[in-house]
Formats: C-alpha cells, structure tokens, sequence
C-alpha cells in the first residue's frame, strides 16, 4: 500500500507511524474529557496517559522481542541491539496493553484512584485507538492475512511494503482492515455501555471487562486468517491466541463472580 506518508530525500515518515499517534492522540482524547467521571486532577490524568503510553510503547516491544529473540542474532548483545534498534514497527498489541495496565494500576494504588473506573473509561478509548492504528499496519503491510480468493482481498505491490516478499502481488486476507473493523465495533458497544453505566450505577469493570471478552474474541478469530510470522504455535495456536483465551477466561470468571455478588446483595 503506502508504507510512507511522504519522502524528502532521505527523510521519510511512516504512515504506520502516523496513524499509531493518531491513535495514542484520540484515545487519550476521550479519556481527558471523561476525567470529571474519576473525581481526579486533570494533571493527574495526563500523569496517568503518559505512563501508560510509555508502558504500552515498552511492553509492545518487549513482548516482540521475547518471542522472534532467536531471529534477533547469534549473540545476546547482537539479539538485544537488534530488539532495540527500531521502534517504527515490530510490537505485540498484549504486550502493549499487559505492561500498560499492570503501569496504570501501580499508579493508581499509589495516587489512591479507583483503578477498575479508570478502566471503565479507557476501555473505549483503547479500542478506538486500537482501530486507527490498525489501518497503519494496513498502510504498512505488517500483521497481513493468509492468500485468499475471498471477495475482501487485497494485494501489496509496493516492495517497501512489510508483507512477506512470497505474498507481493498475491491475493491476502485484509487482516488489518478486519481488525481495525472489530475495534470499532468494539468502541462503539463499550461507549453506549458507559453512557448506560453512568445511569443505571453498573459495577466497576464491567466496561473493561467486557472489552477484554470482546477483544480476546475477535482477536482469536482473526488470528486463523493472519498470514504473517507470529511465533511458534502450541497446539496449533498462535502465541496471541493463547494469550486470547487466557483474556477470555479471566473475563467470564471476573462476570461470573461479580454476578453472584450482585444476586447475594440483592438477596440481602
């Protein structure tokens, strides 16, 4: 597609790039105009932002590197210098979000803010950010899909592009457009919920935790279509899958008890 927004010589911008802080930027958006909900300092929210974006960048990167750590280099010196080098592409989205709310709840605990509200409303503004970065891996080539006759298809001709050089010219699967489709969806559920939560008093987390059911569903399902080097599989399942189903149970269990909470209070 387009993996550069423009070229001045030898200086490029990637459109991944772009679209990726464009992402960071709109959720972050949302978020801020929501702080009134939390009954926190706006300085405090950006605090809040800033150590999640960093962690999220991080995590991102760290979880990339422990899983392609074999095709890094011979070395540990030559693996970690290798990891380190670029930070235009290569990062696993779990990665992101796992070392970002671990940050974010650290922070909380600390400034004594209710985690599980903050993540009531930054459940939204994750997914929403999550879907304009994906149309930057779309524009970029990575996370692309398996050859496909599907009437969807697509193909990348740029040879700049990330897409797996055996696949340039090839009918894939838009694994990026799909993902990016989900999210929206995504955002678009967990918003209304959050606007209904405000009236009807619902219990903390149940925002973030249906996004994090939603997700780790479509997540899954997307993943049998990806086409790209993600790991080394377990039982036929992608390293993301795994993490998907683990994101999935964790969330039914966490519906489960706080629905038995809510029938023991009434019951009472």
């Amino acid at each position: 597609m387009h993996p550069y927004l423009f070229k001045i010589g030898n200086f490029s911008v990637p459109t991944y790039g772009i679209l990726v802080a464009a992402g960071y930027l709109l959720g972050a958006f949302y978020i801020y105009k929501r702080n009134r909900l939390l009954n926190i300092s706006k300085e405090q929210v950006s605090d809040i932002l800033l150590f999640a974006i960093i962690a999220a960048l991080l995590g991102g990167k760290l979880f990339y590197a422990v899983i392609f750590w074999n095709d890094y280099g011979l070395t540990f010196f030559q693996k970690a210098l290798n990891a380190l080098k670029d930070f235009r592409y290569g990062f696993v989205f779990y990665g992101g979000l796992i070392v970002s709310a671990v940050s974010v709840y650290i922070y909380s605990v600390k400034k004594n803010i209710n985690f599980l509200a903050f993540a009531d409303i930054a459940a939204p503004a994750i997914a929403l950010g999550h879907a304009i970065g994906r149309i930057g891996c779309f524009f970029a080539g990575c996370c692309h899909g398996k050859p496909t006759e599907f009437i969807c298809a697509v193909k990348f001709n740029n040879p700049e592009s990330l897409v797996s050089p055996l696949l340039i010219g090839i009918p894939i699967h838009p694994t990026q457009l799909y993902s990016s489709a989900a999210n929206f969806i995504i955002f678009l559920t967990l918003h209304f919920m959050l606007k209904a939560s405000l009236k009807h008093n619902w219990k903390n987390g149940l925002i973030a935790d249906s996004y994090l059911l939603l997700y780790s569903i479509a997540r899954f399902i997307i993943e049998f279509f990806r086409g790209d080097a993600r790991g080394d599989f377990i039982f036929a399942m992608s390293p993301s899958q795994i993490i998907s189903l683990s994101g999935a149970a964790i969330a039914l269990l966490f519906f489960y008890f706080a629905l038995n909470k809510t029938i023991a209070v009434k019951r009472q």
